[in-house]
């Protein structure tokens, strides 16, 4: 099992409304989000068109509009019906027969563009943002758009790149130092959901963002560990992976994380000596539990 970066992020949870632009826009948004909170639907989308029309320039409108269209699609039905695929089944605790289902609704497509449309409107005017180009990349993530997730985050990494030290993030606050390693951290986070949809497509796309990884960030060691997943486990080229580590690891010497995906790959090229010197060093080091126990497991089955 190779590891990742852990996460930096719930990017999905970037709908938060909290910029105060003027007293109007704080008086808007805490109707609101009262009304919401109560779920009177129809008077909070009656303060969204308020707050649409008395402050068109307001990025929080967009950012709250997308994010009670989404919600308002979104649910969950108890029935008595029998499950069907994608259901859970409601059991008696007694008999344990199936006496019902519950299912989920996701939102349509036609929403997903409707809230992306929202959240680019958003960045136009509030382009520092760094948690609206994480929500617009989640949403293409979402909604199975790999081109549009890619060309996002590529966005995302060139702004930040240009514009250093003034990055935005929720709340209208500074984003979170080091800005570097938290954005190559995110962009490791998506590439992570790619490879564990197991699809053509989702490989070809955590190729394109272990490469962005790197391009964009080349001070930072994510997209070398993600490439040395890439080479390790989808093109088959363990050298080209252990290449990859190395370079990693001339940025973080001491990262289990990176050390341990060395020794897998070791492993699988049937290098024993070596894999148990990467696991070894990860024992040594101890500096991560979850890697400390994976590398005794590894080493283990060596014995």
């Amino acid at each position: 099992m190779f590891r990742f970066s852990r996460i930096f992020c719930a990017a999905a949870q970037f709908f938060a409304v909290a910029v105060v632009v003027c007293a109007s826009n704080a008086d808007h948004r805490s109707r609101f989000q009262a009304a919401n909170g109560a779920h009177e639907l129809e008077q909070a989308e009656a303060i969204l068109n308020e707050w649409k029309a008395a402050s068109p320039g307001d990025p929080e409108y967009y950012i709250a509009a997308a994010n009670f269209l989404l919600n308002e699609e979104r649910g969950v039905s108890i029935s008595t019906k029998k499950a069907v695929p994608g259901d859970l089944v409601v059991a008696d605790q007694k008999t344990g027969r199936e006496v019902g289902s519950v299912s989920t609704s996701v939102p349509s497509a036609a929403a997903y563009q409707q809230a992306i449309g929202l959240l680019k409107e958003a960045l136009s005017k509030a382009p520092a943002r760094i948690d609206i180009y994480l929500g617009l990349a989640t949403l293409y993530q979402d909604s199975g758009g790999p081109g549009e997730l890619v060309n996002e985050l590529s966005a995302m990494a060139a702004y930040a790149n240009q514009h250093p030290g003034t990055l935005l993030y929720k709340d209208g606050k500074p984003y979170p130092e080091p800005a570097r390693e938290n954005l190559s951290h995110a962009i490791s986070n998506f590439a992570r959901r790619c490879f564990e949809a197991g699809t053509k497509q989702g490989d070809e796309t955590f190729r394109s963002l272990a490469q962005l990884a790197v391009n964009a960030f080349p001070d930072r060691e994510y997209g070398y560990n993600l490439m040395g997943i890439y080479y390790s486990t989808i093109d088959k080229k363990p050298r080209l992976a252990l290449e990859n580590y190395e370079r990693a690891l001339r940025l973080v010497p001491n990262d289990s994380l990176v050390w341990v995906n060395v020794g897998v790959v070791h492993n699988m090229a049937g290098e024993k000596k070596e894999a148990a010197e990467a696991f070894s060093k990860v024992i040594a080091l101890n500096n991560d539990p979850d890697c400390v126990k994976q590398a005794e497991a590894e080493l283990a089955k060596l014995k």
